[in-house]
């Protein structure tokens, strides 16, 4: 559970709610923002829950993802955003830089949040 407690998460998960407020509540938009703010943080956040489940499956308190589990799930959620929602909703569109957001969002993961646990790493 350290995970979500880390600057990182936190840092992601705030930015991603209160840019939900401003944008919903307030209805204040800003273009980009709007557009590709949440495919950026999706991964950052999803990663992070999916990395906690696995520590407690696993029971392997620094377990972290390899490139290839990364790239693997990368792909398959965001072939499952941008191709398979579109077409089960009229909420959801197809815009290909929601890709390059959702891999630069993973970039992100692998470099600031798929780390140890500090904690037990020194025992």
């Amino acid at each position: 559970m350290h995970l979500i407690c880390r600057p990182f998460f936190l840092i992601c998960f705030s930015i991603f709610v209160i840019h939900q407020i401003i944008e919903k509540l307030f209805q204040f938009h800003i273009l980009y923002l709007d557009n590709y703010l949440d495919s950026f943080l999706c991964f950052p956040i999803i990663l992070t829950l999916y990395l906690v489940e696995r520590r407690i499956l696993f029971k392997k308190p620094n377990y972290v993802f390899t490139l290839f589990e990364l790239i693997v799930v990368s792909i398959a959620l965001s072939t499952f955003f941008e191709e398979l929602l579109p077409h089960i909703s009229n909420r959801f569109t197809k815009d290909y830089y929601d890709y390059i957001a959702l891999g630069l969002g993973s970039i992100f993961f692998w470099f600031f949040g798929n780390k140890h646990n500090e904690i037990n790493a020194s025992q």
